[in-house]
């Protein structure tokens, strides 16, 4: 069975990469991340033999959606990256403590084939990882032009399928449409930073798609509900408030109580964005009975955020 070999220095590596992240979970705000999370988990839920999970794009989602899938049992997958200084310093010295894990670094023809030799494994964690260097296209036009083809390609030489895809790379108008593809009938595909209307060309590949949560498209190919998938409270489109509340009920999970004081003191105030709206915030929490999501939270208890602080 899958397991990390050292889970103390593995949860280090997620501290550090969390560092000035929006979630504790992925490199996308805290509602986008607990909506992703809650996709890979009904994958895991509806027992159709061990998820296969594509990612294009390594890091934070790479080493927390796998470590919480392992709680449920064995999986595949499979993260393609462009970027091999960042995954060398910041992702492959945690992803190394899977006991089952295989990083093939591609750098020519047939590189990506030797790597798996042995054929694509039944489960574990494979990383193929390309050397592109730290790409900003919308900040420097040349990066546009870089040769990504293999990176885009490179999922489709496995010879498998995948029951959820989640596109977070360079490319993702092409690994959209290569998604719909690899996707099976009844998986999806999420996009994020799907505000950006250059990827929305690539949403007629799929039956069905629709925006959710704050930067998230999904999508599917076949007619699986996407309402199965989703609670009623992100079908809902909620808004930035709502995220808000979700990060206040983490911390209040973490620490058992709130206060700015303590905010502060933990380097928890700029990480919520919007700490003067706080107060309203845990007031809504403290008289809403209902349960934003069904993963498992410690009790909470409530402490007064002081008027006007910030």
């Amino acid at each position: 069975m899958l397991r990390i070999t050292d889970p103390v220095r593995y949860q280090a590596g997620i501290d550090a990469m969390t560092r000035g992240c929006p979630s504790p979970k992925a490199m996308m705000s805290f509602l986008d991340a607990e909506i992703s999370e809650r996709v890979f988990l009904a994958v895991v839920r509806r027992g159709q033999g061990l998820p296969r999970i594509l990612e294009w794009g390594s890091g934070l989602s790479t080493l927390y959606f796998a470590r919480r899938l392992a709680e449920f049992g064995d999986f595949l997958w499979v993260t393609v990256e462009y970027d091999r200084g960042f995954f060398d310093q910041r992702v492959a010295p945690y992803l190394q403590l899977w006991s089952d894990v295989h990083v093939i670094r591609v750098d020519g023809p047939g590189d990506l084939a030797r790597g798996l030799d042995g054929g694509l494994p039944a489960r574990g964690l494979v990383a193929i990882v390309y050397d592109a260097g730290g790409l900003i296209p919308h900040e420097r036009a040349q990066d546009r032009l870089v040769d990504l083809d293999d990176y885009v390609a490179a999922p489709a030489r496995l010879g498998t399928s995948f029951d959820a895809v989640l596109v977070d790379g360079r490319k993702r108008r092409r690994c959209l449409i290569e998604a719909s593809r690899l996707v099976t009938d009844d998986g999806v595909v999420m996009l994020h930073d799907a505000q950006r209307p250059y990827y929305h060309c690539a949403f007629g590949r799929y039956r069905q798609s629709r925006r959710i949560g704050n930067e998230l498209w999904i999508g599917a190919k076949g007619s699986v509900d996407l309402a199965r998938w989703l609670p009623p409270e992100v079908l809902a489109a909620p808004g930035e408030l709502d995220d808000l509340k979700l990060r206040v009920r983490y911390l209040l999970a973490k620490y058992g109580e709130l206060t700015v004081d303590g905010l502060a003191e933990n380097g928890w105030i700029s990480w919520l964005y919007q700490p003067d709206s706080v107060e309203r915030a845990v007031a809504e929490l403290a008289r809403d009975s209902a349960v934003l999501w069904d993963s498992p939270t410690a009790p909470v208890a409530l402490a007064e955020v002081p008027a006007g602080s910030s």
